[in-house]
């Protein structure tokens, strides 16, 4: 049986301090002074039965609706957005069935800022709070555990991140395993064109890293446009912070065993994240040219093995196709995943760098002669 624990904390009052405490003290106003022990939940989107649609009248605002046919059975399925206390919902009726669904960001809702993530536990807590929400009308035929998990945002910060635009560019050039296209590096217009690196597919999983700080700068601008300043303590507590996110869909999940909150752990949260962040292998080292020769060298391979990945990863790394043949580039791929460098840049020496898993933190070491 899940006991879900509910908090009564809700969101931190503002401090008004400066320097480095900023940082520490907002950590401690959120509950999260182990930020960089923990995979953190964002986004949810949950779905359970309810009963009827008599009850919706007096909960929300309707926002719009709309009604699709299947192509197989034929069957109209209709679906409405709602909107209760500034918490959008959908209903989606099909038959005599009536699935409610909800999506938010969960520590968005818990501390008025998404900046630290929620453990598994604190999100727990604050999923209780959705399913009292909304038991007080749509009398849920399910309990909180049984809810279905669509979506779910799981994300780790990376801090003291000094060169995030060389490692997203380089990265952006890695062929992962599984992969069936390579958007690269773009602004993400959503986040006020941030610099983000996207992998996978929206449908599935996909898992993005990007500026936090950019983001919080964007939405202080867009807060202050409409006259409700943000505390600049938040923007100070992501400075140099890069964020990883992999955005996990109902078919991936369950792939990955979880199906409903009653599977939301920390420790399935955590898998989660590493598998994604393997699969996608963006802790790939970013070194120059002669770095890239010396631990070729070092690998093992033949002379003419060493040319052919050499020469893939050049092509690669400026976004051109490979003229070997497609069972050439794929021995290649693998011997550089064995290899787990990348090139920066043709000209020059820079100190070898990645983004550590484990530390949290961007990491480097100086260039071989």
């Amino acid at each position: 049986m899940l006991l879900l624990r509910v908090n009564a904390s809700r969101r931190p009052m503002h401090p008004s301090t400066s320097g480095n405490q900023h940082q520490n003290l907002y950590l401690r106003m959120a509950g999260r002074t182990d930020r960089l022990s923990h995979v953190g939940i964002d986004t949810i989107r949950l779905s359970g039965q309810v009963s009827g649609t008599d009850w919706v009248a007096s909960l929300g605002n309707k926002v719009t609706d709309t009604s699709t046919v299947d192509a197989v059975t034929g069957e109209v399925e209709r679906w409405s957005m709602w909107v209760s206390g500034g918490l959008p919902f959908r209903l989606e009726l099909s038959g005599d069935l009536t699935t409610l669904v909800v999506e938010c960001s969960l520590p968005r809702r818990r501390n008025g800022s998404n900046l630290v993530a929620l453990t598994a536990q604190e999100a727990q807590d604050e999923v209780l709070g959705l399913y009292c929400h909304f038991d007080l009308y749509a009398r849920w035929r399910c309990p909180v555990e049984d809810l279905r998990v669509r979506r779910l945002d799981a994300t780790v910060d990376f801090t003291e991140v000094t060169d995030l635009p060389r490692l997203l560019q380089a990265l952006a050039s890695v062929s992962a395993p599984g992969e069936r296209c390579n958007p690269g590096v773009f602004y993400d217009r959503q986040r006020g064109g941030t610099l983000t690196m996207c992998r996978g597919s929206r449908e599935y999983e996909r898992s993005l890293v990007y500026d936090k700080h950019e983001e919080v700068l964007h939405r202080h601008r867009k807060a202050a446009s409409v006259g409700k300043p943000r505390p600049m303590w938040e923007a100070a507590g992501s400075v140099g912070v890069a964020r990883f996110e992999t955005q996990a869909r109902s078919p991936y999940l369950i792939r990955q065993g979880v199906r409903t909150v009653a599977d939301l752990t920390q420790g399935a949260v955590d898998d989660l994240a590493k598998r994604a962040w393997t699969r996608h292998a963006l802790g790939t080292h970013v070194a120059d040219v002669p770095t890239v020769l010396s631990a070729l060298d070092r690998s093992g391979l033949s002379p003419a093995k060493q040319s052919g990945v050499l020469r893939h990863l050049l092509f690669e790394r400026h976004g051109m196709k490979c003229d070997m043949s497609p069972v050439s580039c794929g021995l290649h791929r693998k011997e550089i995943e064995q290899l787990g460098l990348v090139v920066d840049e043709v000209d020059g020496q820079r100190p070898e760098t990645w983004l550590d898993f484990d530390t949290r933190r961007q990491l480097s070491r100086a260039a071989e002669n």
